[in-house]
């Protein structure tokens, strides 16, 4: 692979192509609600920019439980695997750790391993 110096110059030529074929399809009275809808959004950028931390909630110590919740794991059995989860409401995110064996690593070896990625796709 070799980078492309230009590659940003490209893609926003190309971008302003699209947006300039976009604009030439609508209508004044199309362009003039975008450009009030511009207004109201910058309006509405400058109120957040300004508004106080203060209204957002706050975590501390007393909410948070100093005993562990216990889950209970159920099984699946997929061959040659065998598949604990325990059923909880995450919206439609899947959280998840492999454990698996690994075979013999030299000790010098092990800080090269990571245990903690994050896949998301």
């Amino acid at each position: 692979m070799k980078p492309d110096p230009t590659l940003t110059k490209k893609r926003a030529k190309k971008k302003k192509a699209v947006l300039l074929a976009l604009q030439a399809k609508l209508s004044a009275k199309e362009l003039q609600a975008i450009v009030e809808q511009e207004k109201k959004l910058a309006g509405l950028s400058e109120e957040i920019e300004h508004q106080s931390i203060d209204c957002l909630p706050k975590v501390t110590l007393h909410d948070v439980s100093n005993r562990a919740k216990d889950f209970s794991l159920d099984s699946s059995p997929f061959d040659p695997l065998t598949l604990y989860f325990h059923p909880c409401f995450t919206n439609r995110i899947i959280y998840t750790d492999l454990c698996f064996d690994l075979p013999a690593i030299d000790f010098q070896n092990l800080p090269l391993l990571s245990t903690h990625d994050k896949i998301v796709g």
